[in-house]
């Protein structure tokens, strides 16, 4: 019985060109599968309803948020990765980061289910704030001194810009959204914040969100007042307007209520 060949066989190819291209088919087969799997996984897991505002009470009550970035990872695996180099290099940024508990994965992640909270549901732009949370303080490499999270010090209010000068740089021509949500996370709706001291009209809403989402959590760790601070009790703050030390406010009210409504 005669085989059929495969369209790659029938072109007249050199053995390294034909080689080339086999692997490439092997290739894209193998991102197929691991793409289905990754849905195949995440339709199991649905099985059992995730439930984000118990999930997140958990994670806050145990102090780990493990489960969290593992669910916003199992998430990102199941995105379609056909549409575009970008949004599949963003992918595979936030598979190589999203690996362990720290302050900077729990800032991704939140940030990721509170953009949800508002309703934003486009892949590429779940991505674009993912990966924006992950770079946001590249430029805190470039400083030289010990860095701690205080706003009046001037070579620390100069990170978002030096982020921004970093990204333009890399190989990877991030998109401008993704750039401007690292150099604005800091800004606050009243213009209290930095670099540029802008107001709410000219945040980008995502900025916002991000900002938001690491500020609580630095708060938490006591990166800001020198005092640790249960998560809880600052979520409960911001829903019921109450007053802490050194605690900003100034993000759009959605967002905080997007916040606040991961907690019971």
């Amino acid at each position: 019985m005669q085989v059929e060949s495969s369209y790659i066989e029938e072109l007249e190819l050199s053995e390294e060109q034909n080689a080339y291209l086999m692997q490439l088919n092997k290739d894209q087969l193998d991102l197929e599968n691991a793409l289905k799997e990754a849905k195949e996984e995440l339709t199991a897991k649905n099985v059992e309803p995730f439930v984000l505002s118990q999930k997140f009470l958990e994670c806050v009550t145990e102090n780990n948020f493990s489960p969290l970035i593992s669910r916003c990872l199992l998430e990102v695996s199941a995105f379609d990765t056909h549409i575009n180099k970008y949004r599949s290099c963003l992918i595979e940024i936030c598979k190589k980061a999203l690996i362990r508990d720290s302050l900077i994965n729990r800032c991704t992640i939140l940030s990721y289910f509170v953009a949800k909270r508002c309703k934003i549901y486009d892949q590429l732009e779940l991505l674009e704030i993912l990966v924006a949370s992950l770079l946001k303080d590249l430029g805190i490499s470039q400083i030289s001194h010990e860095i701690k999270y205080d706003e009046n010090d001037k070579e620390y209010i100069k990170h978002p810009i030096l982020s921004e000068h970093i990204l333009k740089k890399a190989p990877l021509s991030f998109s401008k959204e993704l750039i401007r949500y690292i150099k604005e996370h800091h800004e606050l709706a009243d213009g209290s914040g930095f670099p540029q001291k802008k107001k709410s009209t000219h945040i980008h809403f995502n900025s916002q969100i991000i900002g938001l989402c690491d500020h609580v959590l630095t708060y938490s760790q006591g990166k800001i007042t020198g005092k640790k601070v249960d998560l809880k009790i600052i979520l409960n703050a911001l829903r019921e307007n109450k007053s802490l030390s050194s605690l900003n406010t100034q993000y759009d009210e959605n967002i905080v209520a997007a916040l606040c409504s991961l907690q019971p």
